[in-house]
């Protein structure tokens, strides 16, 4: 009897032993994997890699907030109405999108997701939702108090065809109490891009900068961790770095169908910036000073 007892006392120690092993190698090896994609993210690493888009998905990527929104107004009701480019933008939106209510944006250097935005209106006028995608950490932090109807990401969008890490230059006003400092964070920007123009250079020479390390998506990358594959309208405004973005989608997966570009190079106007987007099949349909703004040829 007794050794009846013994042998199943064995057996159920072994039986929990394995069990305890093999849960605690699962884990162990789910760890490892995760700190191995996390390093890898660094670069280079395919922007279609499952455990990238997994990654994406688990640590950085906010899902809307459909709380009221908490905004100042101010601003954005400026821009909406009385800049040139603000009504440009909806005008060439409400022609192509008059009727679509469930319309999809990314706006890349969404800023604090009020002050000049490309896409507050969208949500607010024609209930889109979208991605804001935004590497300043003051500015994400602001955003995130605007209960924007939108995914979000503090990130960047990467250069590459594949994520990688940066240095960010995070611009902010010397004097904390003084008044503009979204034109500061504004003037953020990757470190080696120049960002000199007309328009930032007082900017940048005044602000104070801090550097930081940043984590780069493909936008490819970003927009499959939310199974998105059309984008009804893109704003790109990074400072420099839009081009080489540019260079970086797949056109042939992503259907981006209005893209709204900020291009300081060859100011007044770059025809080489228009020649190369209409290899990528895009007419130029507006360009006010340094934006730019094209439809896909149908």
């Amino acid at each position: 009897m007794r050794r009846k007892q013994l042998i199943s006392s064995v057996a159920t120690i072994f039986f929990f032993s394995v069990f305890f092993i093999n849960r605690t190698m699962k884990v162990s090896s789910d760890l490892m994997e995760e700190q191995e994609v996390r390093w890898r993210v660094q670069g280079p690493l395919p922007s279609n890699d499952p455990h990238l888009i997994h990654l994406l998905r688990d640590r950085y990527l906010r899902p809307p907030d459909y709380r009221p929104y908490n905004l100042s107004k101010g601003n954005y009701e400026y821009h909406k109405n009385d800049l040139e480019m603000g009504q440009d933008i909806r005008a060439v939106i409400k022609k192509m999108f008059s009727t679509l209510a469930n319309g999809f944006f990314v706006e890349a250097g969404a800023l604090d997701g009020e002050y000049l935005s490309n896409s507050l209106w969208l949500e607010e006028e024609m209930g889109w939702t979208g991605l804001l995608v935004e590497p300043n950490p003051f500015s994400y932090k602001d955003l995130l108090l605007k209960h924007r109807k939108a995914w979000s990401v503090n990130a960047c969008l990467s250069t590459e065809t594949y994520p990688k890490e940066t240095v960010f230059v995070a611009m902010s006003p010397r004097d904390r109490n003084q008044r503009g400092a979204k034109n500061y964070h504004g003037a953020s920007h990757e470190l080696n891009i120049n960002v000199a123009n007309a328009e930032t250079e007082e900017v940048v020479l005044e602000a104070e900068s801090h550097y930081i390390n940043t984590q780069c998506f493909p936008l490819e990358s970003l927009l499959l961790a939310i199974n998105v594959t059309t984008v009804d309208m893109f704003s790109l405004d990074i400072q420099g770095a839009e081009r080489m973005v540019l260079a970086s989608i797949p056109w042939d997966k992503l259907n981006i169908r209005v893209l709204v570009v900020e291009n300081t190079q060859n100011y007044p106007y770059d025809e080489s910036f228009v020649n190369e987007m209409s290899l990528r099949k895009y007419k130029l349909v507006k360009h006010v000073n340094t934006d730019y703004i094209f439809v896909k040829a149908d």
